[in-house]
């Protein structure tokens, strides 16, 4: 029989846009018409998409009352805030290798609130019974006491993640410590999209003085909207991810990081920065045995 009927092709939901298509067409040619409006709907879903993402971001910027409140751990997770699962907005326009700006989704995680201090990881490293990286924070007689509370450095990344490892933890990915410094609507500081040098110990701030850095937590008002603290400026933080300029625009960002290459990312700038690269999403790398004057790191954990 050759009656026309109504058919309910396809309806597809992407946040608060709705498509549906009906058409009218011979049973006979009803198969084809499916797999075109089928194809046509799968090809507008990303720009769909994008524009839901968008108005996200626009929405997060501006009910600040909305972001995420801070959970501090308890137990073995003392000393971390919790980054609860959702999406964020990854990525920058400032350098290629950031490009391009996406929404990205994470499961929960726990990341340290502070950066790994010089006295922890000198009582790590004595542990070990390995040598300690030297100047500014240690001497031939061992680690300087007045200095015990400035975050470890120079470190390399293998001794960064022989320490997390340690401590029953791991480096955050560098996803991770990008949702954790920016929150989940793409802040260009952790304390906003401003630049405040209140609230970051950068290079401005270090002209003339013999030590660079300040204890961890000296800048509480520089917290991110998780209440992870000097996620911008004092050091550089090493993440788990090899460096790749296209990992942005490839996606490519993964647990456990399967593969470890010579190059690996270090996040946040550091005492030695200008405002440009103290960003949430300006990404540096070194070598994963170099001694950089900045390089430190700080601990992250699943569920």
């Amino acid at each position: 029989m050759q009656g026309k009927h109504t058919d309910a092709v396809a309806t597809e939901r992407v946040g608060f846009i709705i498509i549906t298509h009906n058409h009218q067409t011979k049973q006979d040619g009803s198969t084809h018409v499916k797999r075109l409006i089928a194809f046509l709907i799968l090809a507008a879903v990303p720009v769909l998409l994008t524009a839901v993402d968008w108005i996200e971001i626009l929405r997060v910027h501006a009910a600040p009352g909305d972001l995420p409140a801070r959970i501090d751990g308890q137990g073995e997770r003392a000393g971390m805030v919790l980054v609860s699962a959702g999406s964020f907005v990854m990525g920058g326009n400032d350098n290629p290798d950031q490009m391009p700006i996406r929404r990205r989704w994470l499961p929960v995680f726990w990341i340290d609130c502070m950066e790994v201090t010089a006295a922890e990881f000198d009582a790590f490293l004595r542990q070990q019974d390995a040598p300690p990286p030297g100047p500014p924070l240690w001497t031939e007689a061992g680690l300087r006491p007045e200095l015990g509370e400035h975050p470890a450095y120079p470190v390399t990344w293998e001794q960064a993640d022989a320490y997390c490892r340690a401590r029953g933890k791991r480096l955050p990915t560098e996803a991770e410590w990008e949702k954790a410094a920016r929150g989940p609507g793409g802040l260009a500081y952790p304390w906003g999209d401003g630049f405040d040098t209140n609230r970051v110990n950068d290079r401005a701030a270090t002209v003339g003085l013999p030590v660079k850095s300040q204890p961890v937590g000296a800048f509480p008002e520089g917290g991110s909207v998780y209440g992870a603290l000097d996620m911008a400026g004092n050091i550089r933080e090493w993440v788990a991810d090899p460096y790749e300029p296209d990992a942005y625009k490839e996606h490519r960002f993964t647990l456990p990081v399967p593969w470890i290459d010579r190059l690996h990312v270090l996040r946040g700038g550091s005492f030695m920065s200008s405002p440009d690269k103290l960003t949430t999403f300006n990404r540096s790398h070194s070598d994963l045995d170099a001694t950089n004057a900045d390089q430190g790191f700080r601990c992250a954990a699943g569920r």
